[in-house]
């Protein structure tokens, strides 16, 4: 990705549960934005790699699955932060893991899917959300959380990829019509083809959201 897309990618090594629950993971990656803030303060002894070839007025928060769910959610946590001269352009979530008590069309359609069949998914909630908090947590179910205009003061624009053959594919449809409706600025594609993770294992699937994700980046604010 960052050969094709002439990007510096940062990638977290963020807690993981169920050893280090939520919000452990979204404190890590808050602490990365801190410290790409002071590579960009620090012009003498900052990283060089970012020093010198890094645009910092020109940055993005990407995640996938898992990954897509902690981006958004840091940003959510960074938004008392302020995290100048890092400018974030844009969020770009492909397939977010999200989740919630009621169940969705596609999760019930796709309720044994290789992937992600949904007693894995329940399980996986289980493990990363705090003790004694179920699915409807905002950790968990962006849908319950409170003041989110506030808190989505980083997000003005937001790139939300899924695919058909993803159980969770309609919580991600809902979800980008809810930050729609918070006046964030979304893109939202939906592929007709293509399971949970798909980008990761298939490169014909990779190619695919490698373009999405430049047109996205490179596209006019």
């Amino acid at each position: 990705m960052a050969d094709q897309l002439s990007v510096m990618v940062i990638s977290v090594e963020y807690r993981l549960a169920p050893e280090n629950r939520l919000p452990a993971a979204y404190e890590d990656a808050v602490e990365s934005l801190i410290w790409v803030k002071n590579q960009a303060m620090d012009t003498i002894n900052g990283e060089p790699w970012l020093r010198n070839y890094v645009d910092f007025s020109k940055c993005f928060v990407m995640g996938s699955s898992a990954g897509g769910n902690i981006a958004y959610s840091s940003c959510l946590s960074a938004s008392e932060l302020d995290l100048e001269p890092i400018k974030i352009c844009g969020l770009i979530l492909n397939q977010p893991h999200f989740g919630g008590v009621e169940r969705t069309d596609s999760e019930l359609r796709l309720v044994n899917d290789d992937r992600v069949p949904l007693v894995v998914n329940d399980l996986l909630w289980e493990l990363a959300l705090p003790i004694g908090v179920n699915r409807d947590h905002a950790y968990c179910n962006p849908f319950v959380d409170e003041n989110l205009e506030r808190k989505l003061r980083f997000v003005k624009r937001c790139l939300v990829a899924c695919s058909k053959g993803d159980p969770l594919v309609d919580r991600d449809i809902e979800f980008a019509k809810m930050l729609d409706g918070k006046c964030v600025q979304v893109v939202s594609l939906v592929a007709e083809s293509g399971s949970h993770g798909a980008a990761h294992t298939d490169p014909n699937k990779a190619q695919e959201l490698f373009k999405v994700v430049k047109d996205f980046m490179f596209s006019e604010n």
